[in-house]
């Protein structure tokens, strides 16, 4: 398996934007309301749908919001390693098993369902392990937050489970283009009136390829104030 380096790019920024929304419990984001908050395993869903999948193929429901298409018990309990779960991703029976190009890692809490059971993924950093990176999870019932303001790290002693979805990462380019970087910055610009894509990349000091590659979901004829663009 392999996965584009525009869909981590475009999990990430995503992610930062919905930063701090509380947990609502069956749900997942909304690719418009930006105030839409989810349960654990519907955001864990919704990244390995954007990874696997592709960004533009994830469905949205009649409600606006991202399909939500597991429960952390979709990844069953002990499961010896070498399982295959959901979305390819595969079991491990400790942490140190996950090959270093995992696109992402999957840790689970199986409590018994329902509010006694959670979960989170992992994107790995560059220089790092392959399961340490940035957190991405839903506000739990254990004071977690979405993409690493005081989430669970892997190696918290509350998971019971840990998978990981195989890489590697692919780096996708236009002709002639260079790769995108091997991650975001991690810094954002949020547009302003009168704003343009050329405009912004010039003022960021970055070309106007690399800020449209580092967000491909976005219509680069028709962006608006208050939307949030990811700075390569």
């Amino acid at each position: 398996m392999s996965v584009l380096q525009s869909s981590v790019n475009w999990v990430l920024s995503q992610a930062k934007a919905r930063l701090g929304l509380e947990y609502d419990y069956g749900q997942c984001y909304s690719p418009t309301d930006l105030t839409q908050g989810g349960d654990c395993s519907g955001i864990a869903g919704w990244v390995l749908q954007a990874m696997v999948n592709l960004p533009q193929n994830i469905p949205v429901w009649a409600n606006g919001q991202w399909a939500h298409v597991v429960s952390t018990e979709a990844w069953a309990p002990g499961a010896p390693a070498g399982t295959v779960g959901p979305f390819g991703t595969i079991a491990v029976d400790d942490l140190s098993d996950i090959p270093a190009d995992a696109a992402l890692t999957v840790n689970i809490m199986h409590g018994g369902g329902g509010e006694d059971s959670h979960m989170n993924v992992v994107v790995p950093l560059p220089n790092s392990l392959p399961y340490e990176g940035v957190l991405v999870e839903s506000n739990g019932s254990y004071g977690s937050c979405t993409n690493g303001t005081g989430a669970y790290p892997s190696t918290a002693s509350l998971w019971t489970d840990h998978h990981y979805l195989p890489g590697p990462w692919v780096f996708d380019v236009q002709p002639g283009e260079p790769p995108l970087p091997p991650h975001p910055s991690g810094k954002t610009y949020t547009v302003q009136s009168g704003d343009d894509l050329s405009t912004i990349a010039a003022t960021q000091g970055v070309t106007l390829w690399a800020l449209e590659a580092s967000n491909p979901t976005i219509n680069v004829n028709l962006i608006f104030p208050g939307q949030i663009l990811n700075v390569p």
